[in-house]
């Protein structure tokens, strides 16, 4: 339903198999990733929480919960659930590039750049990764390795510098 772009009848397909089942983790996740996709990010949160304290297992749900907390400015907890996340499964690339994104937003620019390095281990061509790496040499004063990265992302993603402005990521 939300790939079909009827998002009133998902919310209140999730709503009702929560009033069915409220110990049921998925109509939370999928709740959840509704009001991402609506821009409701408190509410996202709320039942992407609900779905991770229901049941442990679903990890697109956390993933997705700690980069809402990053949009949030909810940084050490966003910094919590990549970190939970990626001790579940160390192969999510964008889990690995979220936790880079969080720790550069706290000026941890070392270990930004590790979990981006992780990251593009995982996929090469990545191109938030990549900029995220680039901004992160840049603040370490990198200046060649940073131009190289950025260029390389933009490369692939002309508008990725774009996307990390829009949270607030700027180098």
């Amino acid at each position: 339903m939300l790939r079909s772009g009827r998002m009133s009848e998902g919310e209140t397909a999730f709503q009702e198999a929560i009033k069915l089942d409220p110990s049921f983790a998925e109509p939370h996740a999928g709740l959840g990733f509704l009001y991402v996709a609506r821009g409701q990010l408190e509410d996202a949160a709320r039942e992407l929480r609900a779905a991770k304290e229901l049941d442990f297992r679903p990890v697109p749900a956390r993933e997705e919960l700690g980069l809402v907390l990053f949009v949030l400015g909810k940084n050490e907890e966003a910094l919590w659930e990549f970190r939970e996340v990626l001790r579940v499964d160390p192969r999510l690339v964008r889990a690995s590039s979220g936790l880079g994104m969080t720790l550069l937003r706290l000026g941890r620019v070392e270990e930004a750049i590790s979990a981006y390095d992780e990251a593009l281990r995982l996929a090469p061509s990545n191109a938030h990764a990549l900029y995220g790496r680039g901004l992160a040499k840049r603040r370490k004063g990198d200046l060649a390795g940073s131009d190289a990265d950025m260029a390389a992302a933009r490369t692939i993603a002309p508008q990725v510098g774009e996307d990390y402005a829009a949270y607030g990521v700027r180098p």
